[in-house]
């Protein structure tokens, strides 16, 4: 079996998280910066956007990544389940989807291994991230 390259792996995410990204930007309406209570799909994808904060840098991580038999596939799992709520209405209440914690997890791991456009990535996806949980007032 031949081994995918990288922008082979990430081809088929990134197009969808992009397509989906254009298709909300202009209809993303927010509530006032404060704290407020997200819808349960929501609120499911902060609370993996923070675990993912955690386990990011851990040496298992690393190593096994979201593999099936790994450490991190229960987290991978639920980040798949909550891509097939509505995503568009989780990002119009936060500002990012749950691929957006798939694609920053798998650039972590290019980041360590050395891929200079990762870090980049790495800084860009995580403003939008922290920007987007500010705006919504979710926590």
């Amino acid at each position: 079996m031949r081994k995918m390259r990288r922008s082979e792996r990430l081809a088929g995410l990134a197009g969808a998280a992009a397509l989906a990204w254009s298709m909300a930007a202009g209809t993303a309406a927010r509530d006032a910066p404060g704290e407020k209570t997200c819808s349960p799909a929501s609120a499911k994808t902060v609370a993996l956007y923070r675990e993912l904060e955690r386990f990011k840098t851990k040496p298992d991580f690393l190593k096994y990544g979201f593999g099936a038999d790994g450490p991190y596939s229960r987290w991978y799992n639920e980040v798949r389940r909550l891509r097939h709520e509505d995503e568009l209405a989780i990002h119009r209440e936060i500002g990012f989807m749950p691929v957006d914690l798939h694609m920053l997890g798998l650039e972590h791991i290019f980041a360590i291994n050395g891929d200079p456009a990762a870090p980049e990535y790495v800084a860009l996806r995580t403003r939008e991230i922290v920007d987007g949980l500010a705006a919504s007032g979710c926590r």
